[in-house]
Protein backbone atom coordinates (compact mmCIF):
# COMPACT_ATOMS: atom_id res chain seq x y z
CA UNK A 1 0.00 0.00 0.00
CA UNK A 2 1.30 3.62 -0.79
CA UNK A 3 2.67 5.21 2.48
CA UNK A 4 0.09 8.04 1.91
CA UNK A 5 -3.94 7.87 1.97
CA UNK A 6 -4.06 10.11 -0.86
CA UNK A 7 -2.60 8.14 -3.24
CA UNK A 8 -0.64 9.94 -6.96
CA UNK A 9 -1.37 8.12 -9.85
CA UNK A 10 0.99 6.60 -12.12
CA UNK A 11 1.40 3.68 -14.64
CA UNK A 12 3.02 0.72 -13.25
CA UNK A 13 4.26 -0.38 -16.71
CA UNK A 14 6.45 2.81 -17.87
CA UNK A 15 5.23 1.46 -21.56
CA UNK A 16 1.44 2.10 -21.02
CA UNK A 17 0.08 5.66 -20.12
CA UNK A 18 -2.25 4.46 -17.84
CA UNK A 19 -1.70 1.27 -15.00
CA UNK A 20 -3.80 -1.63 -15.91
CA UNK A 21 -3.66 -4.08 -13.23
CA UNK A 22 -4.83 -7.99 -13.44
CA UNK A 23 -5.82 -9.12 -9.74
CA UNK A 24 -5.38 -12.45 -9.17
CA UNK A 25 -4.35 -12.73 -5.80
CA UNK A 26 -6.26 -15.44 -3.76
CA UNK A 27 -5.63 -14.38 -0.18
CA UNK A 28 -7.26 -12.27 2.30
CA UNK A 29 -6.65 -8.81 1.48
CA UNK A 30 -6.82 -5.05 3.30
CA UNK A 31 -6.97 -2.12 1.22
CA UNK A 32 -7.54 0.58 3.28
CA UNK A 33 -10.06 3.89 2.71
CA UNK A 34 -7.94 6.36 0.75
CA UNK A 35 -8.32 8.20 -2.09
CA UNK A 36 -6.69 9.91 -4.96
CA UNK A 37 -7.34 12.73 -7.21
CA UNK A 38 -8.49 11.04 -10.64
CA UNK A 39 -10.05 8.04 -11.83
CA UNK A 40 -9.82 4.40 -10.85
CA UNK A 41 -11.65 1.52 -12.94
CA UNK A 42 -12.46 -1.96 -11.45
CA UNK A 43 -14.22 -4.55 -12.99
CA UNK A 44 -14.64 -8.36 -11.70
CA UNK A 45 -13.53 -11.38 -14.56
CA UNK A 46 -14.53 -13.88 -11.87
CA UNK A 47 -16.34 -13.92 -8.35
CA UNK A 48 -16.84 -10.69 -6.64
CA UNK A 49 -14.87 -8.27 -5.09
CA UNK A 50 -16.31 -8.14 -1.71
CA UNK A 51 -16.73 -6.02 1.02
CA UNK A 52 -15.79 -2.59 -1.36
CA UNK A 53 -16.30 0.26 0.49
CA UNK A 54 -17.10 3.73 -1.35
CA UNK A 55 -18.27 6.91 0.15
CA UNK A 56 -19.84 5.24 3.08
CA UNK A 57 -21.19 2.55 1.30
CA UNK A 58 -20.01 -0.86 1.64
CA UNK A 59 -21.53 -3.43 -1.08
CA UNK A 60 -19.64 -6.30 -3.18
CA UNK A 61 -18.82 -5.81 -6.51
CA UNK A 62 -19.76 -9.11 -8.76
CA UNK A 63 -18.75 -10.68 -11.67
CA UNK A 64 -19.17 -8.22 -14.93
CA UNK A 65 -19.91 -5.42 -12.67
CA UNK A 66 -17.80 -1.76 -13.54
CA UNK A 67 -17.17 -0.01 -10.15
CA UNK A 68 -15.86 3.74 -10.63
CA UNK A 69 -13.77 5.69 -8.54
CA UNK A 70 -14.20 9.58 -9.69
CA UNK A 71 -11.47 11.99 -8.42
CA UNK A 72 -11.38 12.32 -4.36
CA UNK A 73 -13.84 9.32 -3.23
CA UNK A 74 -12.61 7.67 -0.49
CA UNK A 75 -12.37 4.22 -1.02
CA UNK A 76 -11.17 0.48 -0.14
CA UNK A 77 -11.47 -2.81 0.18
CA UNK A 78 -11.34 -5.94 2.46
CA UNK A 79 -11.41 -8.93 0.05
CA UNK A 80 -11.59 -12.83 1.81
CA UNK A 81 -9.92 -15.72 0.80
CA UNK A 82 -11.52 -16.23 -2.80
CA UNK A 83 -9.48 -18.96 -5.25
CA UNK A 84 -11.55 -17.65 -7.98
CA UNK A 85 -11.32 -14.11 -7.82
CA UNK A 86 -10.40 -12.21 -11.09
CA UNK A 87 -10.25 -8.79 -11.91
CA UNK A 88 -8.68 -5.68 -13.46
CA UNK A 89 -8.08 -2.38 -12.11
CA UNK A 90 -7.10 1.03 -14.01
CA UNK A 91 -5.39 3.83 -12.83
CA UNK A 92 -5.67 6.59 -14.92
CA UNK A 93 -2.90 9.47 -14.80
CA UNK A 94 -3.66 12.73 -15.64
CA UNK A 95 -1.51 13.47 -18.13
CA UNK A 96 -3.42 10.71 -19.99
CA UNK A 97 -6.67 12.44 -19.28
CA UNK A 98 -5.28 15.59 -20.38
CA UNK A 99 -4.00 13.88 -23.58
CA UNK A 100 -7.93 13.26 -24.43
CA UNK A 101 -9.06 16.61 -23.13
CA UNK A 102 -11.10 15.11 -20.50
CA UNK A 103 -10.81 17.42 -17.13
CA UNK A 104 -11.01 15.34 -14.28
CA UNK A 105 -13.24 18.03 -12.06
CA UNK A 106 -15.54 18.59 -15.26
CA UNK A 107 -17.40 15.05 -15.18
CA UNK A 108 -18.44 12.33 -12.12
CA UNK A 109 -18.90 8.68 -13.87
CA UNK A 110 -21.43 6.39 -12.51
CA UNK A 111 -20.11 4.60 -9.69
CA UNK A 112 -21.58 1.43 -10.43
CA UNK A 113 -22.63 -0.11 -13.93
CA UNK A 114 -24.34 -3.54 -14.46
CA UNK A 115 -27.40 -3.42 -16.62
CA UNK A 116 -27.67 -6.25 -19.32
CA UNK A 117 -30.04 -4.87 -21.45
CA UNK A 118 -28.22 -1.51 -21.90
CA UNK A 119 -25.89 -1.91 -25.49
CA UNK A 120 -23.18 0.52 -24.08
CA UNK A 121 -22.95 -1.39 -20.81
CA UNK A 122 -22.73 -4.83 -23.05
CA UNK A 123 -19.86 -3.04 -25.11
CA UNK A 124 -17.95 -2.35 -21.85
CA UNK A 125 -18.42 -5.73 -21.22
CA UNK A 126 -16.55 -6.62 -24.30
CA UNK A 127 -14.07 -4.17 -24.19
CA UNK A 128 -12.98 -5.46 -20.41
CA UNK A 129 -13.22 -9.01 -21.94
CA UNK A 130 -11.23 -7.83 -24.42
CA UNK A 131 -8.76 -6.53 -22.36
CA UNK A 132 -8.37 -9.71 -20.40
CA UNK A 133 -7.19 -11.54 -23.03
CA UNK A 134 -4.22 -9.76 -23.74
CA UNK A 135 -3.23 -9.58 -20.26
CA UNK A 136 -2.84 -13.07 -19.70
CA UNK A 137 -0.70 -13.77 -22.79
CA UNK A 138 3.34 -12.18 -23.00
CA UNK A 139 3.44 -8.42 -23.53
CA UNK A 140 4.73 -6.94 -26.75
CA UNK A 141 4.55 -3.68 -29.13
CA UNK A 142 1.01 -5.04 -30.23
CA UNK A 143 -0.46 -6.08 -27.19
CA UNK A 144 0.33 -2.41 -25.78
CA UNK A 145 -0.59 -1.13 -28.61
CA UNK A 146 -4.27 -2.93 -28.07
CA UNK A 147 -4.46 -2.21 -24.58
CA UNK A 148 -3.96 1.52 -25.19
CA UNK A 149 -6.40 1.46 -27.88
CA UNK A 150 -9.25 -0.84 -25.63
CA UNK A 151 -8.77 1.24 -22.61
CA UNK A 152 -9.41 4.47 -24.83
CA UNK A 153 -12.12 3.00 -25.96
CA UNK A 154 -13.58 2.06 -22.20
CA UNK A 155 -12.96 5.91 -21.34
CA UNK A 156 -14.80 7.41 -23.82
CA UNK A 157 -17.87 5.46 -23.64
CA UNK A 158 -17.94 5.86 -19.82
CA UNK A 159 -17.52 9.61 -20.02
CA UNK A 160 -20.10 9.62 -22.79
CA UNK A 161 -22.61 7.28 -21.96
CA UNK A 162 -22.43 6.80 -17.95
CA UNK A 163 -21.15 10.12 -16.60
CA UNK A 164 -23.03 13.55 -15.54
CA UNK A 165 -21.52 17.50 -14.60
CA UNK A 166 -20.03 17.81 -11.28
CA UNK A 167 -20.75 21.21 -10.40
CA UNK A 168 -23.08 19.95 -7.51
CA UNK A 169 -20.66 17.24 -6.72
CA UNK A 170 -17.62 19.34 -6.43
CA UNK A 171 -19.48 21.18 -3.76
CA UNK A 172 -20.05 17.93 -1.86
CA UNK A 173 -16.23 16.97 -2.06
CA UNK A 174 -15.15 20.33 -1.49
CA UNK A 175 -17.17 20.45 2.20
CA UNK A 176 -15.23 20.52 5.80
CA UNK A 177 -16.26 16.75 6.47
CA UNK A 178 -13.92 15.39 3.46
CA UNK A 179 -11.02 17.65 3.81
CA UNK A 180 -10.97 17.00 7.95
CA UNK A 181 -11.47 13.21 6.98
CA UNK A 182 -8.63 13.83 4.23
CA UNK A 183 -6.31 15.89 6.38
CA UNK A 184 -6.82 13.26 9.30
CA UNK A 185 -5.46 10.13 7.45
CA UNK A 186 -2.46 11.61 5.93
CA UNK A 187 -1.73 12.93 9.43
CA UNK A 188 -1.97 9.27 10.67
CA UNK A 189 -0.32 7.52 8.12
CA UNK A 190 2.97 9.82 9.31
CA UNK A 191 1.95 9.23 13.17
CA UNK A 192 0.52 5.54 12.91
CA UNK A 193 4.00 4.75 15.08
CA UNK A 194 2.94 7.39 17.75
CA UNK A 195 0.67 7.02 20.55
CA UNK A 196 -2.40 8.42 18.78
CA UNK A 197 -5.34 9.49 21.03
CA UNK A 198 -9.10 9.87 19.37
CA UNK A 199 -8.79 13.19 21.48
CA UNK A 200 -5.25 14.47 19.58
CA UNK A 201 -7.19 13.64 16.38
CA UNK A 202 -10.57 15.04 17.20
CA UNK A 203 -8.04 18.27 18.64
CA UNK A 204 -6.15 18.31 15.16
CA UNK A 205 -9.49 19.63 13.75
CA UNK A 206 -10.95 21.11 16.06
CA UNK A 207 -13.77 18.77 16.53
CA UNK A 208 -15.28 17.27 19.91
CA UNK A 209 -14.32 13.55 20.03
CA UNK A 210 -18.12 12.30 19.78
CA UNK A 211 -18.32 14.11 16.32
CA UNK A 212 -14.76 13.82 14.94
CA UNK A 213 -15.68 9.67 15.80
CA UNK A 214 -19.04 9.79 14.36
CA UNK A 215 -18.05 12.04 11.01
CA UNK A 216 -14.68 9.65 10.80
CA UNK A 217 -16.58 6.14 10.25
CA UNK A 218 -19.66 7.91 8.51
CA UNK A 219 -16.44 8.89 6.02
CA UNK A 220 -14.66 5.76 6.17
CA UNK A 221 -16.59 3.04 7.30
CA UNK A 222 -14.95 2.29 10.91
CA UNK A 223 -14.05 3.63 14.28
CA UNK A 224 -11.09 6.07 13.78
CA UNK A 225 -9.12 3.20 16.35
CA UNK A 226 -10.01 0.00 14.00
CA UNK A 227 -8.36 1.75 11.12
CA UNK A 228 -5.64 3.05 12.96
CA UNK A 229 -4.91 -0.34 14.23
CA UNK A 230 -5.41 -1.48 10.30
CA UNK A 231 -2.85 0.99 9.47
CA UNK A 232 -0.70 0.14 11.79
CA UNK A 233 -0.86 -3.80 10.33
CA UNK A 234 -0.76 -2.40 6.91
CA UNK A 235 2.65 -1.22 7.67
CA UNK A 236 3.71 -4.42 9.86
CA UNK A 237 3.33 -6.19 6.53
CA UNK A 238 5.72 -4.23 4.62
CA UNK A 239 8.37 -4.54 7.50
CA UNK A 240 7.73 -8.54 7.66
CA UNK A 241 8.26 -8.71 3.65
CA UNK A 242 11.33 -6.79 3.40
CA UNK A 243 13.12 -6.71 6.96
CA UNK A 244 14.76 -9.18 9.41
CA UNK A 245 12.98 -8.29 12.66
CA UNK A 246 11.33 -10.08 15.28
CA UNK A 247 7.58 -9.70 16.03
CA UNK A 248 8.34 -7.71 19.26
CA UNK A 249 10.32 -5.22 17.69
CA UNK A 250 7.93 -5.31 14.26
CA UNK A 251 4.90 -4.38 16.81
CA UNK A 252 7.03 -1.61 18.74
CA UNK A 253 8.04 -0.01 15.09
CA UNK A 254 4.37 0.25 13.99
CA UNK A 255 3.10 1.64 17.26
CA UNK A 256 1.24 -1.86 18.83
CA UNK A 257 1.90 -1.61 22.10
CA UNK A 258 2.90 -5.45 22.42
CA UNK A 259 3.04 -8.38 20.00
CA UNK A 260 -0.49 -9.51 21.45
CA UNK A 261 -2.10 -6.14 19.89
CA UNK A 262 -0.73 -6.72 16.67
CA UNK A 263 -1.81 -10.10 16.65
CA UNK A 264 -5.16 -9.58 17.64
CA UNK A 265 -5.28 -6.88 14.74
CA UNK A 266 -3.94 -9.39 12.22
CA UNK A 267 -6.17 -11.82 13.22
CA UNK A 268 -9.42 -9.79 12.82
CA UNK A 269 -8.39 -8.14 9.44
CA UNK A 270 -6.35 -11.23 7.90
CA UNK A 271 -7.87 -14.24 9.74
CA UNK A 272 -4.11 -15.26 10.54
CA UNK A 273 -0.96 -13.90 12.92
CA UNK A 274 1.99 -12.34 11.60
CA UNK A 275 3.81 -15.04 12.08
CA UNK A 276 1.50 -16.99 9.68
CA UNK A 277 1.28 -14.07 7.38
CA UNK A 278 5.28 -14.44 7.20
CA UNK A 279 5.16 -18.04 6.37
CA UNK A 280 2.66 -17.28 3.82
CA UNK A 281 4.81 -15.20 1.85
CA UNK A 282 7.62 -17.18 2.28
CA UNK A 283 5.67 -19.71 0.40
CA UNK A 284 4.54 -17.29 -2.57
CA UNK A 285 7.91 -16.39 -3.34
CA UNK A 286 8.15 -13.11 -1.76
CA UNK A 287 11.97 -12.05 -0.77
CA UNK A 288 11.83 -12.57 3.11
CA UNK A 289 14.64 -12.85 5.10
Amino acid sequence: MNKNMFQPVQPNNKKLPFGCRLQVDKTKQIILPHWHDTYEIDYVIQSSNQNFYLDGKTFDQSTNEIVCVNPYQIHGLNLPNDENRVAITLMIPLLFLDNLNINKLDLQIQNRIIDSKNEHYLLLKSLFRELYSILTVPEDVLSRTEEIGLVSAILGILFRYFSKKTAFVLNNYSSKRIRYIRDILEWLNSNYMNDVSIAEMAQRISLSESYFSHVFKQTVGQSPLNYLSSLRAVHAQQIIQNEDRTMTEIASMVGFSNVKSMNETFKKDLGITPYQYKIQQKKAGFDIF
